[in-house]
């Protein structure tokens, strides 16, 4: 296994603090310069991880040494070159090049890459006090890895490592069938589309939360093969097995899974609007009465096959996840989560992902939300669900869920109390948003209550700008921490109208 090296950056005045830890050795450099960092970062630590606690703020630290032309490049390209290093900067990726002259035409090249490790760990570990601590987090991520039988080249992402696994299975792409390639064109318009919404704001003594078990991987698991499949363009309505379908939607009902994307972010509003949706969307609206569609035309496929190439990748992945193994059950949990990721995975050069396929992105979202829609009004939740976030529901009312431990199905995930100051900010005991924990933010709110801005540690939440952040029409918002602990802030859909 190889060993692991870690890394903070931190700002010294106009300088740059750099930590560099393994094994039980520690060395600094505080850098005034690029060249020095570039130096400092691709000296040789043999077979070794380089990792970060968070890889933009790492970045956010040194690239601050660069040229301001330099850095506005790296905002749009993924890769350039300064004076004599080459930078590779993408979401959870940076590689450093270093080449220098030694004699007449020779030069030596020295190259590491760099990782966060944050995003791999459970949701509620806590921020590593100093860096000894990131190492042994990379170090249990590895031997999780391990004891799994993965033996991973980076360290990207989870679901990134396990990439190399399901190239063992024939999995369904554009690539593949160029026959869906209309079809996905269409489903690209919508295959983002998640539901994250809070119905009401403020402090709840008691709240239940519920949710589906392995939501994104139980409807991955079931996905059809696209490579199998019969696909027909019409302009109006013909029976299939599935349809990705173009017009005018009008939805009558203040909670609604239909999703409208605004330019800035996603709602679920009334009204009419047009656009892209599923034909299962449009069945659910209008079997339960809650709107109505016009078709301007669409895709109609229907399965030749009863192939469900994903099934076996999924279950493997989630059967780990039953374990007495924190590491490892939480490992497999985020790689499964992650699939639907590389589904609709669109890179900054403009490639696109080697598992890219937007008919299957548009089924996995499209579905868990029309799940999540029908929890709610099946158990007659209207006016007790008080947020939404993507594959579960935060109520103020109990109720009967058989927890069955199976894929996809429904469980109750506890009782507590809950904080909601907006659709990414609800903490409860084993939630922490912005990194902030639930005990910390509430101490916050009571030792000062007529603040708006709150900072803890390096987290802050401001109050006014949380309050032009919002996805639904609230009747009053809290201006104070006081009116966020002692009011309860209702809500109704935006309402939008076509032009």
């Amino acid at each position: 296994m190889k060993g692991i090296v870690a890394y903070t950056a931190k700002f010294q005045g106009k300088s740059v603090l750099l930590t560099r830890a393994y094994s039980t050795h520690q060395d600094n450099l505080l850098a005034n310069s690029w060249e020095q960092i570039a130096e400092f970062l691709t000296v040789d630590m043999g077979e070794a991880f380089h990792i970060v606690w968070d890889l933009k703020s790492f970045t956010d630290v040194i690239f601050s040494l660069l040229p301001a032309k330099t850095r506005e490049e790296l905002k749009t390209k993924p890769k350039t070159f300064y004076d004599n290093t080459k930078i590779f900067s993408v979401d959870r990726w940076l590689g450093i090049t270093l080449t220098q002259p030694i004699k007449n035409n020779i030069c030596e090249r020295r190259e590491n890459n760099f990782f966060g490790i944050s995003h791999w760990l459970p949701p509620r570990t806590d921020l590593p006090a100093d860096i000894s601590e990131i190492v042994k987090h990379g170090e249990a991520v590895l031997a999780g890895l391990e004891r799994m039988g993965i033996i991973p080249d980076k360290l990207t992402s989870p679901v990134g490592v396990f990439t190399g696994e399901f190239r063992y299975y024939d999995l369904p792409t554009i690539y593949s069938n160029e026959e869906i390639i209309d079809a996905s064109n269409y489903c690209a318009n919508m295959m983002r589309h998640e539901w994250r919404s809070a119905f009401k704001l403020g402090f709840f003594e008691q709240t239940y939360s519920y949710d589906m078990i392995a939501g994104y991987p139980s409807f991955i698991a079931n996905f059809p093969n696209t490579d199998k499949c019969r696909i027909q363009f019409r302009d109006s309505y013909i029976k299939s097995d599935w349809a990705i379908v173009k017009g005018e939607i009008e939805v009558y009902a203040d909670i609604s899974p239909i999703v409208y994307d605004t330019g800035e972010g996603y709602i679920n509003p009334k009204g009419k609007w047009p656009g892209y949706f599923t034909k299962e969307e449009i069945n659910w609206l209008l079997k339960r009465g809650l709107g109505k569609f016009k078709m301007t035309d669409g895709y109609f496929i229907d399965w030749l096959s009863c192939d469900k190439p994903y099934s076996k990748p999924v279950q493997n992945l989630f059967s780990m996840r039953g374990k007495d193994d924190e590491m490892v059950n939480n490992l497999a949990k985020r790689a499964a989560q992650g699939i639907s990721g590389k589904l609709d995975q669109d890179n900054a050069d403009g490639s696109l992902g080697e598992f890219y396929n937007p008919i299957l992105a548009a089924i996995t979202r499209s579905r868990c939300r029309l799940a999540v829609a029908g929890f709610i009004y099946d158990n007659n939740l209207l006016d007790n669900v008080l947020a939404i976030q993507v594959d579960g529901c935060l109520t103020d009312k109990q109720v009967e869920v058989e927890n069955s431990g199976r894929m996809g199905s429904w469980r109750f995930d506890g009782e507590s109390p809950s904080l909601i100051c907006g659709k990414g900010e609800i903490w409860k005991p084993d939630k922490k948003p912005l990194n902030i924990s639930y005990d910390e933010i509430m101490e916050a709110l009571r030792k000062h209550p007529n603040r708006s801005f709150y900072k803890v540690r390096d987290s802050y939440i401001d109050l006014m700008i949380s309050a032009s952040d919002v996805d639904r029409k609230y009747e009053g918002y809290p201006k104070t921490g006081a009116d966020l602990l002692n009011n309860i802030y209702e809500s109704k859909a935006a309402t939008l109208s076509s032009p």
